[in-house]
């Protein structure tokens, strides 16, 4: 038969299995967006370590609301300090690595090194985020 589609194994899009893999994503400068030639090695959105992540995070809001209502005590809101740390925490997180990265002179990838730099430099953590939210950029390899 001509003009038949041929049905696709849902398994080719396996999300989880192709975020777990890093994807190599080249810094580019803030304002002109020029590559740097500076690589952050990153987790995308569905890989296990972000979701991970994420469930933890949860799980330990609902415990502490928990612990809360059996004190009486009512929840305050996070603080945008507290919701900046967490999103650095995430970020770092999903970080496997570096490659080329200088700040105050080469910087090798550590889990610390890694929230420095974050800390420091919030485009990074702009451009980190968008790429991690990308699927493109873990299936289209």
């Amino acid at each position: 038969m001509t003009g038949q589609k041929k049905k696709l194994d849902l398994s080719a899009l396996d999300t989880v299995k192709a975020c777990n893999t890093p994807y190599k994503l080249e810094l580019t400068h803030p304002v002109t967006k020029e590559p740097l030639g500076q690589f952050v090695m990153i987790y995308g959105k569905d890989s296990d370590i972000f979701r991970d992540y994420n469930d933890e995070k949860f799980n330990e809001a609902i415990r502490k609301a928990a612990e809360n209502g059996r004190r009486g005590l009512t929840e305050k809101p996070q603080t945008s300090e507290e919701r900046r740390k967490n999103r650095i925490e995430l970020l770092v997180a999903c970080t496997a690595g570096f490659e080329a990265v200088e700040f105050n002179g080469p910087l090798e990838f550590t889990h610390s090194n890694a929230n420095k730099l974050y800390s420091s430099l919030p485009w990074i953590c702009d451009q980190i985020d968008a790429a991690i939210f990308e699927l493109g950029n873990f299936m289209n390899r």
